[in-house]
């Protein structure tokens, strides 16, 4: 759920595909830091997982658990182990109820596994707000795994890391808000609606993070309309948008309207789009990774949405800024590729072109493994 694409379609059959290689051939996996490339590899998996590919994911992740270039670095094996979860939580779906229940016991019990403090608040909340999409499991079974994330934030005693830890909970709490309320419109259960923007607007006001306020402003415009409340959806993209023009660093600043964007319907289409023109203009004569970062990641909200000549014009933009370094270069490079062609395999799924879909995967899997 992004900003609307061209005409408000997903791409058809091979133009997502030559959108998304538009930023040139891939370097050679050498030139490409291991490190970096486990990450993307990692958000592969997290997105098979969500694409209803849990098992190959699961194999996925276990192969990169095990691999030298993942044991080694702190960071990458702690984030592996973060996505294990994530898409154990994903597997749920499609499960029989009673299956379903005993099998998020066992996600329960591994996130549990993790250090006290942020990681273990962070893997109960990321799985909790997974497990909310998932109609063969009652609601509660989100709130379990959330009420752990509580518990484990409110229990970490130092500052910031403590206020980091809650403001992250909150954006997970609304994550899980937004999908039972999504479930329960397509049940026609209004009244639950109702009750679940309350609980919404409960946890905006108490969030203290901008950028976390801004990503739950956008759910809120999102549940707003799907109300049919359009002028305070209006509101609330207004007051999201606004949060996001506030951040100094421009980079941030892209990353954060692009997740935003992730979070509206296509009922916010203009108002991202102008954002994010407004943000180019910004950024074009800025030097060096600034520049370069900022329009990738925009590059990529554009490829969200289906937009390919749009995220093509920005992804060449971003290469071709003046005095990268080589190893800039090739980072901005490596995003560009697996980034936008993650959004388009997404996006053919969701149209129902799965052999486009599952050839860009596959492609995406060869390069990163």
């Amino acid at each position: 759920q992004g900003a609307a694409g061209e005409a408000g379609a997903a791409p058809v059959a091979g133009q997502a595909d030559a959108g998304a290689a538009a930023a040139g051939p891939a370097p050679a996996p050498a030139a490409v830091p291991a490190s970096m490339k486990t990450m993307l590899a990692l958000e592969l998996a997290r997105q098979m997982a969500e694409m209803g590919q849990a098992s190959r994911a699961q194999a996925m992740v276990k192969a990169l658990r095990g691999t030298p270039r993942t044991l080694p670095d702190p960071a990458v094996a702690s984030a592996a182990r973060l996505v294990d979860v994530e898409v154990r939580a994903w597997a749920l779906q499609g499960l029989p109820a009673g299956r379903a229940r005993s099998a998020a016991d066992a996600v329960l019990a591994e996130a549990g596994d993790f250090p006290a403090g942020s990681p273990q608040s962070q893997a109960f909340g990321n799985a909790g707000a997974i497990v909310s999409h998932h109609a063969s499991l009652p609601p509660d079974v989100s709130r379990a795994f959330l009420l752990k994330a509580s518990a484990a934030a409110k229990g970490i005693g130092a500052e910031p890391e403590r206020r980091r830890a809650i403001s992250d909970l909150s954006l997970q709490v609304g994550l899980a808000l937004s999908s039972e309320a999504m479930l329960a419109a397509r049940a026609g259960a209004w009244n639950r609606v109702q009750a679940l923007d309350a609980q919404l607007q409960a946890v905006l006001a108490q969030a203290t993070d901008a950028s976390v306020q801004a990503r739950l402003l956008a759910l809120d415009s999102r549940l707003k309309a799907q109300q049919g409340k359009a002028d305070l959806a209006g509101q609330s993209l207004a007051r999201s948008l606004q949060l996001v023009e506030q951040v100094a660093d421009l980079p941030a600043r892209a990353l954060l309207l692009q997740q935003v964007a992730r979070l509206t319907d296509a009922g916010a289409a203009g108002r991202i789009d102008a954002a994010a023109a407004a943000l180019q203009a910004q950024a074009m004569p800025r030097p060096g990774m600034e520049r370069a970062r900022t329009l990738a990641e925009l590059s990529v909200l554009h490829a969200n949405a289906g937009m390919r000549v749009k995220s093509s014009e920005l992804a060449a933009a971003a290469a071709a800024t003046p005095n990268l370094g080589d190893a800039d270069a090739i980072a901005i490079h490596t995003q560009l590729i697996v980034q936008r062609d993650l959004a388009a395999a997404r996006l053919l799924h969701e149209a129902g072109q799965y052999a486009q879909a599952e050839a860009l995967l596959r492609r995406l899997g060869e390069y990163l493994l």
